[in-house]
């Protein structure tokens, strides 16, 4: 475990969806990054969205995790954390379906969180890629290769992510500039 001073945040690359909006469903690629890596990082937590609570505690660790509901004007923070029935029942379970069959909301309890600027680790993303697929989802693979970079993440619209758009935005303005310098033949 390492040392509270210093935990480092990792950003694999992740596609979001409708269906990824509970972290059971997410699909956080298969393979652990190039380099070895995944001998010496620790996942310290996991934030994502949820519009329905914590039903997707099964699959995570007894440490806190905090959820985040967008709402029109708002956004609601709350932090969950595993009960020891809960850990237990999730150590014995074998049903990895999207409602597992004996799951209670008695396995897990809300925990306080505390909001800061300011916080001591670091970043590791995608050196090569995005980390966000909100996008382009279809170019996520579960089984993708990727390598580690200490770098702080992109924000979530940046042209990285996106690069699609950026493209068609490119299309619209060469459009306008060849239909300006071509001669009409016919005038």
């Amino acid at each position: 475990m390492s040392p509270p001073s210093y935990h480092p945040r990792m950003s694999p690359p992740m596609p979001r969806s409708w269906l990824t909006t509970h972290l059971g469903m997410a699909r956080k690629p298969s393979s652990s990054p190039a380099g070895g890596l995944e001998r010496t990082w620790e996942e310290v937590w996991w934030a994502g969205t949820a519009d329905q609570g914590p039903e997707w505690w099964p699959k995570l660790s007894l440490d806190p995790h905090p959820s985040f509901s967008f709402t029109p004007g708002s956004c609601t923070l709350t932090a969950y954390k595993l009960t020891p029935s809960g850990y237990e029942w999730g150590r014995q379970n074998t049903d990895k379906g999207n409602n597992p069959k004996g799951y209670l909301p008695s396995h897990y309890e809300r925990v306080q969180m505390l909001l800061s600027d300011r916080f001591l680790g670091f970043f590791m993303v995608p050196a090569q890629s995005s980390w966000n697929y909100n996008f382009m989802g279809v170019r996520h693979d579960p089984n993708m290769k990727y390598e580690l970079q200490l770098a702080n993440p992109k924000e979530f619209y940046h042209e990285v992510h996106r690069p699609s758009h950026f493209l068609n935005f490119a299309l619209l303005q060469e459009g306008e500039v060849y239909s300006a310098d071509r001669e009409d033949l016919y005038a």
